[in-house]
């Protein structure tokens, strides 16, 4: 009964997902999860495309926030930007939160 559950699939999936894609670029952590994670998810009875881009969206997440923030620190140290304030708007601005309003 919990292996079918998208209940207690999707929460492991995303946690899953953006550890790895901290040690893991996007595309490596994507391969990795689309074999591994992918089919649990279908047979939980998610959608097949829904599942692929959760799995991506999970895995990239964590180019733009803080500690790791590739991306975000990358953009900071071209600007010339703090980086954690740079991750943590980046942050803000992707998740929603309202970032790109604050000056």
């Amino acid at each position: 009964m919990i292996e079918n559950s998208a209940f207690c699939t999707e929460p492991a999936g995303a946690v899953t997902s953006f550890i790895l894609g901290m040690g893991m670029t996007v595309s490596a952590c994507y391969i990795f999860l689309s074999i591994l994670l992918v089919p649990a998810l279908v047979e939980a009875g998610l959608n097949p495309l829904g599942s692929h881009l959760f799995i991506l969206y999970w895995g990239m997440l964590s180019y733009i926030t803080p500690p790791v923030a590739l991306a975000a620190i990358t953009a900071a140290s071209v600007a010339g930007a703090n980086s954690w304030k740079t991750g943590l708007y980046s942050t803000g601005a992707f998740s929603g939160g309202g970032g790109l309003d604050r000056a």
